[in-house]
């Protein structure tokens, strides 16, 4: 009896829809019902047609569990146990980048450096420069560089131990290091996404692969800026997930990498304010040691 009751009710709906139709043109088209007439029946029969519609097809929607975080809240995730404090991994998905991601080590000393190219923007050239710091080692940089231009660079003199316009590409290949300390992205943080700034850094990393196939690779996280720099949608979280996706690129990809950026943030991921200058960019000297000891102390172990 429910199912002939509910086919005799289907049957009711399609007769009512028919006849709003009906009244609609013979009485509201040619002015025989007035437009409030005409808007109370078809409202009318909406209702009707509601009711039975309820009845045919009732909706229960599905019970929420009570551990479903309420939507309203900050979508924070979790970081696990173990995990450093720029990174949002759990702990089991951080303990596969083990040999990838490299941990602290003894002070390894101003030796290591010594079969070392750096390559980099303005942060490394400046260490290139200045006696105190890498003068003496081999330093590929050059300021405003990423990593979509990086390698064709010839507008300066990128190596700071000749005054030639060579390419650094070329002077990768000349030079044939050991070790190459890559830290780029500084400059592309602000123009693209994360996703798109990776697949350039990746074709970057396709061309030095080709061209020092024996070369151990270091890929560095790129330091957040000052707070000053930053906006609703363009703050250290960027930074973070972007350094995140250079770790899984570099374990991906069979290569190291420096998380740096750690030790240079707040708690709200942007630069700590006595490492950077009034740009939000640039480092201070303090900085610079920084940088150079926390290579030191997470060094590649032999």
């Amino acid at each position: 009896m429910a199912f002939i009751k509910k086919m005799v009710l289907s049957a009711t709906a399609l007769t009512l829809s028919f006849a709003v139709h009906t009244a609609n043109y013979f009485f509201y088209t040619d002015g025989r019902l007035d437009a409030a007439g005409a808007k109370d029946f078809v409202s009318d029969v909406a209702d009707a047609n509601d009711e039975n519609l309820e009845y045919l097809f009732p909706y229960v929607p599905p019970e929420t569990p009570s551990e479903v975080p309420d939507s309203s809240a900050p979508n924070t995730p979790v970081r696990g146990e173990g995990v450093p404090s720029n990174m949002t991994y759990s702990t089991a998905e951080f303990a596969k980048f083990k040999g990838t991601y490299l941990e602290e080590t003894d002070d390894a000393g101003e030796k290591y450096f010594n079969n070392i190219v750096f390559c980099g923007d303005s942060l490394t050239y400046g260490l290139g420069i200045d006696a105190r710091y890498l003068k003496e080692h081999d330093v590929i940089a050059w300021g405003g560089l990423g990593v979509y231009d990086y390698l064709d660079y010839t507008t300066h003199a990128s190596y700071n131990q000749s005054e030639e316009k060579i390419p650094p590409i070329q002077w990768l290949k000349d030079l044939n290091p050991e070790v190459l300390y890559i830290m780029l992205g500084t400059n592309g943080i602000a123009i693209w996404s994360n996703e798109k700034h990776i697949r350039l850094y990746e074709n970057m990393l396709d061309r030095i692969e080709a061209t020092l196939p024996n070369a151990t690779i270091v890929i560095v996280g790129i330091m957040p800026w000052g707070a000053s720099r930053n906006t609703e949608t363009f703050n250290g979280q960027k930074f973070d997930n972007f350094n995140m996706l250079l770790l899984e690129t570099a374990h991906k990809r069979g290569h190291y990498y420096l998380n740096f950026p750690e030790v240079t943030r707040d708690e709200n991921g942007n630069a700590l304010e006595d490492l950077v200058i009034s740009d939000g960019i640039h480092w201070h000297n303090k900085t610079k040691e920084l940088y150079l000891n926390y290579i030191r102390t997470h060094a590649i172990k032999k």
